[in-house]
């Protein structure tokens, strides 16, 4: 895999707003696990411009968010939304027998720790859904292997 990668989570909290982490790992048949990238997105700031963002055979792959205070929007307590997390680009060889691992966590800390005015809204638990109208999934550039 080479470029960048987007991971959609659909997402709920119960006080709309929140931080999602997400890292990629490869993980060897014997558990060692070796983290190639991730990235994060806060809640609020999910407005995705179209026009900015990269797409691969109609997929988005990397999402751009404008980080703005007018595209700035909480969630409505239980709503669900989808949130495109850029993934940082990597450059990786997955080897045979290897298997990619996803983690996503609600927070960065200290690394990217919130404001003081908004840190009871990043305080609070998320939901990633995953189901047929939910879709979830990971976005991944990939080369075929070398035969």
């Amino acid at each position: 895999m080479r470029g960048p990668i987007n991971a959609r989570l659909y997402t709920s909290t119960p006080t709309g707003n929140g931080m999602l982490s997400v890292s990629v790992s490869s993980v060897s048949p014997t558990g060692e696990v070796n983290r190639l990238t991730g990235g994060w997105q806060v809640l609020s700031h999910r407005a995705l411009d179209e026009s900015r963002s990269r797409y691969l055979d109609g997929q988005l792959i990397q999402p751009y968010h404008p980080f703005t205070k007018e595209a700035q929007n909480l969630l409505q307590p239980g709503e669900i939304a989808p949130i495109d997390v850029e993934v940082f680009p990597t450059g990786a060889v997955i080897p045979p027998g290897h298997r990619l691992r996803i983690s996503v966590q609600a927070y960065d800390v200290p690394h990217l720790l919130p404001t003081l005015r908004d840190l009871p809204a990043a305080l609070s638990p998320l939901t990633i859904h995953t189901s047929p109208e939910h879709p979830s999934q990971l976005t991944l550039p990939t080369i075929p292997a070398a035969r």
